[in-house]
């Protein structure tokens, strides 16, 4: 071995440690669960306010609230009903491309604004909520008070 010298042969003896190891840094960024909306706010609107429904097939505007910057890309199961003044389910989502047909249920992302279409009950009259309800817990988002006002 030499160094570098006019004349002389140079021989590497191998790398050295400093040659040799990279320092590599590894982040695994894995989260266990996606953290939930922590308030959901169901707003519920018929025809800019009316509190009249003239057909049995009502449209009811469905929009989910949120001013959380961390609910971006997440969505909340909702149940849509009719009920009367004694909790009787007199109206249900009618079964469409926004209502899943198993378990009647819509699913909203933050900002998102559907339409869905109430199949009323043909022998009900008078005074009703429409309740957007936990499909799990059955507790109520929102509700609007309508009534029937139906000519035949």
């Amino acid at each position: 071995m030499a160094p570098y010298r006019a004349g002389h042969l140079y021989f590497h003896g191998g790398a050295s440690l400093a040659e040799a190891v990279v320092p590599i840094l590894v982040a695994r960024l894995h989260v266990t669960e996606q953290p939930g909306l922590r308030k959901v706010l169901v707003e519920l609107t018929y025809k800019n306010g009316a509190k009249k429904i003239t057909t049995r097939l009502p449209v009811i505007d469905v929009m989910l609230l949120s001013d959380d910057i961390f609910s971006h890309g997440m969505s909340v199961e909702i149940l849509l009903e009719a009920q009367d003044s004694k909790g009787n389910v007199v109206g249900e989502p009618r079964p469409g491309t926004d209502v899943n047909p198993a378990t009647r249920t819509v699913t909203l992302a933050p900002g998102q604004r559907k339409q869905i279409a109430l199949r009323m009950d043909d022998e009900f009259r008078g005074k009703f909520w429409v309740k957007a309800l936990n499909p799990t817990t059955l507790a109520a988002y929102s509700a609007l008070a309508i009534e029937t006002d139906y000519t035949e």
